[in-house]
């Protein structure tokens, strides 16, 4: 299962970023950036915005969800991911997790939609 730290991950190696280099732009050291990767922390809700609205161009894709793996599973906001494969099957984690997220939520308002009519 995918998890937000997976995305950071995925938003990374999407936008072809070291670990020092994204710690760079969000003024954190490689080794906050590594932990964040690896589950230990979780990414700041500034710093994941300042990623959303960077200048950069780079593709926020992973960050929002849900992540749409295209064709092959290769390609991910059209661009060819063949050489990580890592990375491809993370998306399609994240994908299928998007996918249950939402099932959930349909199951819950109908359960709030079924509680008002009885009211």
């Amino acid at each position: 299962m995918a998890t937000k730290n997976d995305r950071v991950t995925a938003f990374r190696r999407l936008n072809k970023l070291t670990q020092e280099e994204l710690g760079d732009f969000l003024g954190v050291s490689k080794s906050f950036v590594s932990q964040i990767e690896n589950g230990r922390v979780d990414l700041p809700y500034e710093q994941r915005q300042r990623l959303l609205e960077n200048d950069r161009g780079w593709d926020v894709t992973p960050l929002v969800g849900p992540v749409s793996v295209q064709g092959d599973g290769n390609t991910v906001a059209g661009r060819d991911l063949t050489a990580d494969a890592g990375l491809v099957a993370a998306l399609r984690e994240a994908q299928a997790q998007n996918a249950k997220s939402q099932e959930q939520i349909d199951r819950l308002l109908g359960i709030i939609e079924g509680f008002q009519s009885s009211r």
